[in-house]
């Protein structure tokens, strides 16, 4: 969330947020905006790469289209309890697959750098949200992407 996209070799808009199917961890698209301007859509057959600070597309956006999945909200870990809010959907550049969900307490404490992370989780379709089992430092999720890359 909030990555300059860009096409044709300007910044057209930010993401706003990445539409995932939850069920393959798969990553549909991305709905952007503009200043003052309607949201916008960016399916995966436009997305050219991800990078570490922006994200090239070789289409023009489109309108939004009609049915999107829920936005993940909250999140709950499995032994009970809330542990906080979907801030962002991390993925692989390479796949274009959901590799974890940046999970914090509240706005203010995303700010503060004070986010968890999770590796499996499901998403109730219907409502949004997110069930986890484990929550990890970004030290951890570093480790494990790590171990999984050699």
């Amino acid at each position: 969330a909030g990555m300059p996209v860009i096409w044709q070799g300007r910044q057209i808009g930010l993401v706003d947020r990445a539409v995932a199917d939850a069920q393959a961890h798969k990553l549909l698209g991305f709905v952007l905006h503009r200043g003052l301007a309607a949201t916008r859509w960016i399916p995966l057959s436009g997305i050219e790469w991800v990078g570490s600070r922006c994200i090239a597309v070789g289409c023009e956006p489109m309108p939004l289209p009609p049915a999107l999945p829920a936005q993940a909200a909250h999140v709950y870990l499995t032994g009970g309890g809330l542990a906080g809010q979907v801030a962002d959907l991390l993925i692989s550049s390479d796949s274009m697959r959901g590799v974890a969900l940046e999970v914090c307490a509240g706005p203010w404490y995303r700010l503060l750098g004070q986010s968890s992370y999770a590796r499996e989780y499901q998403v109730r379709q219907r409502t949004g949200q997110v069930l986890v089992g484990q929550l990890f430092s970004w030290a951890q999720m570093e480790q494990m992407l790590k171990e999984e890359g050699e």
